[in-house]
C-alpha cells in the first residue's frame, strides 16, 4: 500500500519462505518442526546481517503477535520461528514503524 508519496506503508509480496529450511533449522525440537509446517501464519525472524551474526524481531513484534492471538478466529495457528529462549528484538533509530513479516500460508478473511 502507498500513502500517495514516496513512502510504503505496507508491502504485500508473494512469500519466498522454504518451509522446509525454515523447519530444518529446529532439527533438535520436532514438535516444534511439527507446529511451524501447521501454522497458517508464520512471524519471521529479520535476517541482520553483516550488521549482525543471526536473525532477530523488529521491536514491538510480542504485541503484534499478541494482537494476532487474541483476534484470530481459533481456526487459523500462528506461530513465531523461533525458540522463546532465542528470542531478540532490535530497534531501528527512526521515526518509521517497523512490523515483522508475517507469512499467511491460508486467506484469512
Amino acid at each position: 500500500m502507498d500513502n500517495g508519496g514516496n513512502d510504503i506503508l505496507i508491502s504485500i509480496t508473494p512469500s519466498n519462505v522454504d518451509l522446509d529450511v525454515l523447519t530444518a533449522t529446529f532439527d533438535d525440537h520436532p514438535r516444534f518442526q511439527v507446529s511451524l509446517k501447521q501454522a497458517a501464519i508464520l512471524i519471521l525472524p529479520t535476517d541482520l546481517r553483516p550488521e549482525y551474526e543471526g536473525s532477530a524481531f523488529p521491536s514491538g513484534t510480542t504485541e503484534v503477535f499478541s494482537f494476532l492471538s487474541e483476534n484470530l478466529n481459533d481456526q487459523f495457528t500462528l506461530e513465531a520461528a523461533v525458540l522463546d529462549e532465542d528470542y531478540m528484538e532490535f530497534e531501528y533509530r527512526s521515526e518509521t514503524i517497523i512490523l515483522p513479516e508475517i507469512s499467511i500460508a491460508h486467506a484469512v478473511l
